[in-house]
């Protein structure tokens, strides 16, 4: 028997337009501290996620998926702020099959995000 294994990559971008209206608005090294602190919020609502999913808390990934879109919005990230959205409508279905696939690409592109925004913080400092 022969298995196919799929590798699944998506590229994840930051909303430069974003970033550049929060450098304007609110400078450099708040701009920083922002982006900083939501990273950190993005990672604990990822961790809230998966500890809700094997305990079958719809409403709490609903909750967490809402948090990180309102985070992913608000620092420009706009590929991850649509996947949670994703969840959220998921969970309101309670499609038990669709949520365990958006969640696990909620997880990959978190992941990716994080790492693209860790990027972007190295080259700010």
């Amino acid at each position: 028997m022969n298995v196919a294994r799929l590798r699944v990559f998506e590229q994840v971008r930051l909303d430069r337009d974003r970033l550049a209206t929060l450098y304007r608005e609110i400078g450099e090294r708040g701009t920083e501290n922002l982006i900083e602190e939501a990273m950190e919020q993005i990672a604990t609502q990822l961790s809230n996620i998966r500890k809700a999913m094997n305990e079958r808390k719809l409403a709490d990934v609903h909750r967490s998926a809402k948090n990180v879109r309102i985070l992913a919005e608000q620092i420009g990230m706009p590929l991850l702020a649509s996947v949670a959205s994703d969840v959220m409508q998921v969970c309101r279905n309670a499609d038990r099959t669709a949520l365990y696939a958006t969640v696990a690409r909620l997880t990959r592109i978190g992941e990716n995000s994080l790492i693209a925004a860790w990027g972007l913080e190295d080259r700010i400092v």
